[in-house]
């Protein structure tokens, strides 16, 4: 006959019980401790992989669930999609469980209850374990576990040690998630700051720019001004001379050499005044069409004929108010120079069309009201220009092929910025030159 444990016996092996039992319950939570330790991952900024990596380490450690997955609510379209099914040949077991729970609003249970809940499998064999991963401001995702109906099989205290490492994870996601959109919005804001900070600075340099063209455009209209007395007198007493001196050969041959010069002078005088801004303009509204048809020829003329000419007018309705004389100066200027670039080979492409100051090509000048403008580019298939050439191309007598050459540029700058628009060189060495000349549509 087996031995009859004696009172004693029975109470030193529930003793032993209980030692174990509260072994058990310390090791857990010293393992429950352990397990909420997300700060290296988080402290590293990796991605959310490797939060989860962990995550499934520590759930196997803890529970050994014959299948279990973890799913995350999708940033785009908040659906659930599995990340992780271990093991891995239970994927299709696990799938199929889900659909059931779902169908029969025991997730959507599951995710109110912000906590694990338990519920019969589909078969009704098992028993499965739904647990939400979430934070207090929202759902990150979901746990689910499939282990025998017999819940005796779990060892104590597992389920709650796996509820502390799924809230945990929650908050290892949001903190990662937080410091991403952090890092996007300083990212964001750095370079928002760049950008503000060139456009100031582009800004202070045409502010620059306009006071240096300003003063240069002062000393211009006074320089103008008195040769336009002096030239006025000279001429004068020329025609004056040429009444007297008809009957004289020899005066006469000297005023045929003088009236050139004289009108020469004349007009380079009228060339520093339209620079100045001192002359009058007289505007109507034009066709951008008609204007660059009406120019051809005289274009045609100041250019090598072995020069191709290439135009793409734009439809008649495209127009602009301005000076139509003052404007052809400034087709005929940036022509010239074209020409001058191509040394007699090449071609020139003239187009137009219509833009708003949002769709330029460039930095739209802050001293300009925004609004709509129209577009004429004049581009050449020369050598082109360094930057250093570029940033000079508009000063008065500057050039490249002959020191102080003439005012063709400046005078063509000083009527476009007259008429309330701009002209911008777009231009690199090898690379040939696009002048785009804006001017103010026309608003009726």
């Amino acid at each position: 006959m087996p031995q009859q444990m004696t009172f004693s016996d029975k109470e030193s092996a529930y003793a032993r019980r209980n030692e174990i039992s509260r072994r058990f319950m310390q090791n857990a939570l010293e393992l429950a401790l352990s397990f909420g330790d997300f700060q290296k991952e988080i402290d590293s900024h990796g991605p959310p992989g490797m939060v989860l990596g962990k995550t499934i380490k520590r759930i196997r450690n803890v529970v050994r669930f014959e299948a279990a997955a973890l799913y995350l609510v999708g940033e785009a379209s908040s659906d659930l999609r599995s990340v992780a099914c271990w093991p891995n040949r239970t994927k299709q077991r696990v799938t199929d469980e889900m659909a059931f729970l779902i169908n029969h609003g025991f997730v959507a249970w599951a995710l109110r209850e912000r906590r694990g809940v338990t519920v019969f499998s589909k078969d009704g064999t098992h028993q499965v374990l739904l647990h939400v991963i979430a934070t207090h401001a929202r759902v990150r995702g979901l746990f689910i576990g499939i282990f025998p109906a017999d819940l005796k099989s779990l060892p104590d205290a597992s389920l709650e040690v796996l509820s502390i490492v799924l809230r945990n994870t929650a908050n290892a996601l949001e903190s990662l998630a937080c410091y991403r959109l952090m890092r996007e919005q300083r990212d964001n804001l750095e370079k928002s700051v760049q950008h503000k900070t060139e456009k100031v600075a582009s800004y202070e340099k045409q502010l620059m720019q306009a006071h240096r063209a300003k003063a240069i455009a002062v000393l211009a209209g006074g320089i103008a001004h008195h040769f336009n007395n002096a030239l006025t007198a000279l001429i004068g007493n020329l025609d004056l001379l040429e009444m007297i001196g008809e009957k004289n050969p020899e005066v006469k041959e000297h005023i045929d050499r003088l009236r050139p010069i004289s009108q020469r002078m004349a007009g380079l005088t009228h060339q520093m005044m339209a620079y100045a801004q001192g002359s009058q303009s007289r505007r109507r509204v034009v066709s951008l069409e008609k204007l660059i048809r009406d120019v051809t020829a005289a274009i045609r003329r100041v250019i090598n004929p072995m020069i191709r000419l290439v135009f793409e007018l734009p439809p008649d309705h495209v127009k602009a108010e301005v000076d139509v004389t003052q404007i052809q100066m400034v087709l005929l200027a940036i022509a010239a120079n074209a020409d001058e670039a191509l040394d007699g080979a090449g071609q020139i492409r003239i187009c137009a069309h219509a833009m708003t100051a949002e769709n330029a090509y460039e930095d739209f000048p802050a001293d300009l009201d925004p609004g709509g403008y129209v577009c004429i580019s004049i581009q050449d298939t020369g050598g082109g220009m360094d930057q250093e050439t570029l940033q000079r191309v508009f000063e008065p007598f500057f050039s490249t092929r002959a020191v102080g050459r003439g005012l063709g540029m400046a005078v063509a700058s000083g009527i476009a910025r007259n008429h309330g628009g701009w002209i911008h060189l777009d231009s690199e060495a090898g690379r040939g030159t696009c002048a785009r000349v804006y001017l103010p549509a026309a608003k009726r």
